[in-house]
């Protein structure tokens, strides 16, 4: 999304997702800067699954369901809505309290605490 500023660059994520999905069975992380629908057409992927916290994330996930669709019929979006308690939670939400110095057990995991400990104080 060029409309978000990151917080990690794509190499850190890369690396944070990598890390905290390390042995799962069946899990690759990968990085790709062009469209979703041409990214499934290339691995033929069938599904999409993404999570979703609030009305407005549904809202808006649909739209790109229908425009993912259009461009990749094979490939269907899932929505995983959040565990109780999690509807609140965003990288905006972490980040601020990270740097009060709050504890992010339980949002993020511990390695990715620290880096953001490190990247943005706390």
């Amino acid at each position: 999304n060029d409309q978000k500023t990151y917080t990690f660059t794509n190499e850190e994520r890369l690396d944070i997702m990598r890390h905290d999905l390390d042995g799962i069975p069946n899990v690759t992380v990968e990085f790709s800067d062009g469209m979703l629908y041409d990214y499934l057409k290339e691995k033929g992927a069938c599904a999409i699954v993404k999570g979703i916290r609030n009305p407005q994330d549904t809202e808006y996930e649909m739209v790109m369901a229908d425009f993912n669709r259009e461009h990749c019929p094979s490939a269907d979006t899932v929505l995983l809505p959040p565990r109780n308690g999690f509807e609140k939670i965003s990288s905006s939400s972490v980040k601020m309290l990270c740097r009060q110095g709050q504890s992010l057990e339980g949002l993020v995991t511990p390695r990715t605490a620290q880096m953001l400990v490190n990247k943005i104080g706390g």
